[in-house]
C-alpha cells in the first residue's frame, strides 16, 4: 500500500515536473547536489563553493533524533515520498540542481522545485536541462560540466 501510494504520486510528479527555466547562471552559481554519499558532495563542492547536497542513507533514523535536511534515512520520506526535512532554497535566481542519483529516492528535488538548470549526470531523468551520460568518472563529468557552462558562458 505505501509503496504504491509512493509509486503514484512519484509518476504524477515526474509527468509534470517544474522545468529548468535555462537562464544563464554567474560565475559562481548555487548548487542543490542530489548524491549517493558525502564523498560525492565533496567532489561538487570542490568545484562550486556555494554547494549544498542531500543523500540518503538506508537504516531508520532513531525517534528521539531530529530529522536532518542533508542525510535523510528511510523513515524520513511521507506517504507522497516528500522529505520530512528539505534543503532550503538557496537563491531563487542563479540556481542549479545537479543529480548523481540511479534511483527516484530523492525525486522530489526535481519535480518539486524550478532551477534555472537540472543537469542530470545519471541518465535518470529525461527532462533534464543538460545530460551527461556514459561510463564516464564523476570527475570528468563534472570536468565536462564546467566546461560546458564556460562555453556557454554561464560559468
Amino acid at each position: 500500500m505505501v509503496s504504491a501510494l509512493k509509486s503514484f504520486y512519484l509518476k504524477r510528479g515526474l509527468k509534470h515536473p517544474k522545468p529548468s527555466v535555462l537562464k544563464k547562471l554567474t560565475r559562481d552559481p548555487y548548487v542543490t547536489v542530489l548524491c549517493n554519499n558525502r564523498e560525492e558532495l565533496n567532489r561538487v563542492q570542490a568545484l562550486f563553493k556555494r554547494t549544498q547536497g542531500v543523500y540518503c542513507v538506508s537504516d531508520k533514523r532513531a525517534k528521539e533524533s531530529a530529522p536532518n535536511a542533508f542525510v535523510l534515512h528511510a523513515n524520513d520520506f511521507n506517504l507522497k515520498g516528500e522529505p520530512s526535512a528539505v534543503l532550503p532554497v538557496l537563491a531563487v535566481e542563479n540556481n542549479m540542481l545537479i543529480n548523481l542519483v540511479q534511483n527516484h529516492t530523492l525525486a522530489w528535488y526535481w519535480y518539486g522545485r524550478s532551477y534555472d538548470l537540472k543537469v542530470d549526470l545519471v541518465a535518470q531523468y529525461p527532462d533534464a536541462g543538460l545530460s551527461i551520460t556514459g561510463s564516464y568518472t564523476l570527475e570528468e563529468k563534472l570536468d565536462t560540466l564546467c566546461s560546458y557552462l564556460n562555453k556557454l558562458k554561464h560559468g
